[in-house]
Formats: C-alpha cells, structure tokens, sequence
C-alpha cells in the first residue's frame, strides 16, 4: 500500500496503530521525499508525458 501524507514520520506511529487496529501486519515501512515529477503531477493533475505531447 502506497501512502501519500505530509509529514509522514510524524504520523509512522499513528497509521501503524490504525493498520494493526484493522488486522493489517505491516512488514516495512519507508519514507521518502517527493520526487519533481512527484510534485509536477501533484500540481497539474498531469503526467510530463501529458504535457509534451500538447
């Protein structure tokens, strides 16, 4: 499961409390900072690939 959420590692004991709540066995979590694309796609609603092709 991908979860996107500001500020994650505030909120890793929280989601993980929840997902144990509901019967869900995490394995791994990672973090990571978005990606420009991350960000471009977030902004416009569309992939690079989208745009180019206008």
């Amino acid at each position: 499961i991908l979860l996107k959420v500001h500020h994650a590692e505030m909120h890793i004991a929280e989601i993980l409390e929840t997902a144990s709540k509901v019967g869900l066995e995490v394995k791994s979590v990672s973090l990571r900072k978005p990606s420009l694309e991350d960000v471009f796609i977030e902004l416009t609603g569309k992939t690079l690939n989208k745009i180019s092709a206008l």
